[in-house]
C-alpha cells in the first residue's frame, strides 16, 4: 500500500502516544470522580466559621445560628440550603431561596451570617478569548 498503513499498524502507534492517551484518560476519570463528592454547607458568623454540615440525602435539618441581630434559621435539605428566617428588616437573604451549587452563598448582611455551599466547582465563571 502506497502511503497508507493497516489498522493493526495504526493501533500499535508509538509508545509515547499511548502513554499520553492513558494519562489523559486517567486525568479525565479523576476529574469526573471529584464531582461526585457530597456537597456540604459551611456557616460563618462575623467571618468565623461556626461549622460545616453535609447536605442531607433525605429529610431536612434546621440550624439556628445567633447573628448580630438575633437568631437566623437555616434549612438544609436535598434541595440545597436556604436561610428560612432572619431578624433583618428587608430579608433579602430569605428571598434568595435555595442554593445547591458549589460556590453558591446566602448572606444576611445585617446579622453578619454567610452560608456557603462547598464542593467541586463545575460551573464556568468566565471565558477569556
Amino acid at each position: 500500500m502506497a502511503g497508507g498503513c493497516t489498522l493493526s499498524e495504526s493501533l500499535r502507534g508509538r509508545g509515547s502516544d499511548w502513554l499520553l492517551v492513558m494519562a489523559l484518560v486517567l486525568a479525565w476519570g479523576w476529574a469526573v470522580s471529584r464531582g461526585n463528592e457530597p456537597a456540604s454547607v459551611s456557616v460563618y458568623r462575623e467571618g468565623q466559621r461556626v461549622g460545616t454540615w453535609p447536605l442531607p440525602q433525605h429529610g431536612e435539618r434546621t440550624l439556628v445560628v445567633e447573628g448580630r441581630l438575633g437568631p437566623v434559621r437555616i434549612l438544609l435539605s436535598p434541595n440545597g440550603v436556604r436561610i428560612a428566617d432572619a431578624p433583618c428588616s428587608r430579608r433579602y437573604c430569605v428571598a434568595s431561596g435555595w442554593h445547591i451549587h458549589p460556590g453558591d452563598a446566602a448572606v444576611c448582611v445585617p446579622s453578619r451570617i454567610v452560608v456557603r455551599v462547598n464542593g467541586a466547582h463545575h460551573a464556568v465563571d468566565a471565558v477569556v478569548q
